[in-house]
């Protein structure tokens, strides 16, 4: 977005400040670029939970062993250690934009692929592991990349609202 943008945006936002919210400012909300990417957030996190509590199930349901259940939080943490630095190193030298499209993509993959495989019936706990292991290593990169990308497309008085909002979506 460019600075004439944002500064536009900055003026039609200041004019409707007085419909602050007594709970939260969700002023950010106006700007259509950081509403888009809240909305895509709070569909993306949710999924990612669903998929953190039913892939345990099913590694269950496969093996019948909770080995192969704490191998699943291994295969998922391990990634998001490793990923989720180097991640946050790559977004501040790389096309943000490109980095967040490339690493979500990554990540919504691998959840079309362990949808797919569970309705196939593929019994396979390796299958799981690395499914989940690369979707927490695109999860790792995209995190990063999407709260620095919030300053660019917000007026600058609005990013502690918009990055609260951002918080407020992934922990709720």
């Amino acid at each position: 977005m460019s600075q004439d943008a944002v500064e536009s945006t900055e003026q039609v936002l200041e004019e409707h400040e007085q419909h602050k919210s007594a709970l939260m400012d969700i002023r950010p909300l106006k700007v259509t670029a950081y509403r888009r990417l809240w909305v895509g957030n709070g569909v993306s996190f949710f999924g990612f939970q669903f998929t953190s509590v039913a892939v345990p199930v099913q590694m269950y349901a496969i093996t019948h062993s909770s080995a192969w259940v704490g191998l699943i939080g291994i295969a998922g943490l391990v990634p998001l250690l490793i990923f989720g630095l180097w991640g946050g190193a790559a977004a501040d030298v790389v096309d943000r934009r490109k980095l967040l499209l490339a690493s979500s993509t990554l990540a919504w993959l691998s959840t079309v692929g362990l949808l797919i495989q569970a309705l196939v019936g593929a019994r396979s706990g390796y299958l799981l592991l690395g499914l989940t292991a690369i979707q927490s290593a695109g999860f790792a990169v995209s995190s990063p990349a999407r709260q620095a990308i919030i300053p660019r497309i917000v007026p600058r008085h609005l990013v502690p609202s918009a990055n609260t909002l951002s918080y407020t979506t992934t922990t709720a």
